[in-house]
């Protein structure tokens, strides 16, 4: 991650829920400040997770946000998309 970077949040909370995209504005010690699309500017700070056979780990729960699928996606809106016409056409003719 970068100060610019483009993110998306993979996680529900309280000031932002999964799949809100955003700037990466600030990189601090234990956690980076992001200003959302909604204006909204928020501290994401990691979060743990503990599976079933005990294994514990920490992450920061964003992920670059420059190409997402199209499940992901799904019932968003946005104000700009680029879409790569060739995918969809290979896809068509395939069928």
């Amino acid at each position: 991650l970068g100060v610019g970077v483009r993110v998306m949040s993979v996680c529900n909370s309280s000031k932002y829920k999964n799949g809100n995209i955003g700037t990466v504005k600030e990189i601090l010690d234990d956690a980076v400040v992001v200003k959302f699309d909604n204006g909204r500017n928020v501290t994401v700070k990691p979060i743990k997770f503990e599976l079933d056979n005990g294994t514990v780990y920490t992450q920061l729960p964003l992920m670059l946000a420059y190409a997402i699928t199209v499940h992901k996606s799904q019932g968003s809106s946005y104000e700009k998309a680029v879409i790569v016409r060739s995918v969809f056409l290979r896809t068509v003719m395939e069928l």
